[in-house]
């Protein structure tokens, strides 16, 4: 008898611990992922970045940071902020797009917009869709040639 009465005790006092300790655990995993493709969440904005293919939509879950300066976007990509923000937290440009790029419904933060990459045999069309850009200072938009070993060669401008 005394032995039920102990585990129970035990058992007891084991449910109040569980039951503080995650009422005082900090934001669930799943309310701090940053954006989305589709119905795969992604923590951070760069990590959906390097997984999106042509014609994906990224879409943020919540104000993001970008902790990577010009990362390299390969597919033509729609960025959907749904009202969101995006701080950049290095200088220089936020991205280089080599593809086309729709940015829509967000408010960007940041030292220089984005560099695109010309290439005649892509669709390099920037779309901005109810976008609101502070920029600190540079350019919004850097259009440059795909050939990045000479930016001046050949047939190729840099604009």
């Amino acid at each position: 008898m005394r032995y039920q009465r102990n585990k129970a005790f035990f058992l007891a006092i084991w449910m109040l611990i569980l039951a503080i300790g995650f009422s005082i655990l900090p934001v669930s995993a799943a309310e701090e992922l940053a954006c989305k493709i589709g119905n795969v969440k992604y923590a951070t904005l760069e990590a959906a970045i390097q997984n999106a293919k042509d014609g994906d939509t990224i879409t943020l879950l919540r104000d993001v940071a970008l902790t990577t300066s010009a990362a390299a976007v390969y597919s033509n990509v729609t960025i959907d902020g749904d009202g969101y923000s995006i701080t950049a937290q290095k200088s220089g440009y936020c991205w280089q797009f080599y593809n086309g790029v729709t940015i829509k419904d967000v408010t960007i933060h940041s030292q220089a917009g984005i560099r695109m990459r010309y290439n005649p045999e892509r669709d390099t069309t920037v779309n901005f869709e109810n976008l609101t850009w502070n920029l600190t200072t540079g350019l919004l938009i850097n259009i440059q040639s795909n050939d990045t070993s000479s930016l001046n060669t050949g047939s190729r401008r840099q604009t």
